[in-house]
């Protein structure tokens, strides 16, 4: 039985297409998926990943793909690449057309979406309905960053209370915790809820200071 050797060329060709697909996926669920600050306050995931891990995802795969994609030409596919371009640039040109078509719709494109203008620019636009969507649905959270506040910080900018009242609370009401100085995020995964179902189950017991309508809290 003759053992075959490793075939690069195949290996190049494999990486290229699954950069393509994990780069498409990333693209198409980024583009479906909340804000940044709206994902992590509700602690949104697909297929197991945040939206900073996506993020991650489409940034590699598409550094992978051109990265394999230059290999593959000037690696595997120079000379004849070189030898085609040498071909059409002594003959005469027999798609002038269609070179002029894809230059044209290629510049139209870029010039739509610079311009934000229609029904090019709508892709972007129904994006940003999208992302809307969300934020109607689950709220934004009261201040940036608030899932990064610790339990002490949010007693006190958010519902203007004694760190240790509210920890009796929190105790109380089943929420597991050890300490004041623990961070909200922490908290709200170590119970298994998110950063916003956190917060809209102390706004239960605590008027916050802040109001942001979405979020599960009351005005005062």
């Amino acid at each position: 039985m003759t053992k075959k050797g490793f075939h690069w060329r195949s290996y190049v060709s494999f990486v290229l297409f699954l950069s393509f697909f994990l780069m498409s996926l990333s693209g198409i669920i980024l583009y479906l998926a909340p804000a940044g600050r709206i994902g992590r306050w509700i602690a949104w995931t697909m297929l197991g990943f945040s939206r900073s891990q996506w993020e991650d995802i489409h940034t590699i795969s598409s550094y992978l793909f051109i990265g394999f994609g230059l290999v593959h030409l000037f690696s595997m596919n120079w000379r004849p690449f070189i030898s085609y371009m040498r071909n059409r640039l002594t003959k005469r040109m027999n798609r002038r057309r269609e070179l002029a078509m894809a230059t044209a719709t290629f510049l139209v494109v870029t010039l739509f979406t610079v311009a934000k203008i229609p029904p090019v620019y709508s892709i972007m636009d129904l994006g940003n309905h999208i992302t809307a969507l969300w934020a109607d649905r689950y709220g934004v959270p009261p201040v940036p960053h608030a899932e990064r506040m610790t339990i002490e910080e949010a007693a006190i900018q958010l519902f203007d209370t004694d760190p240790d009242s509210l920890i009796v609370v929190m105790r109380a009401s089943g929420i597991e915790l050890d300490g004041p100085y623990e961070v909200m995020r922490d908290v709200a995964g170590n119970n298994r809820m998110s950063p916003a179902a956190l917060f809209g189950r102390l706004c239960e017991y605590f008027t916050p200071v802040i109001f942001i309508e979405g979020t599960g809290g009351r005005p005062d």
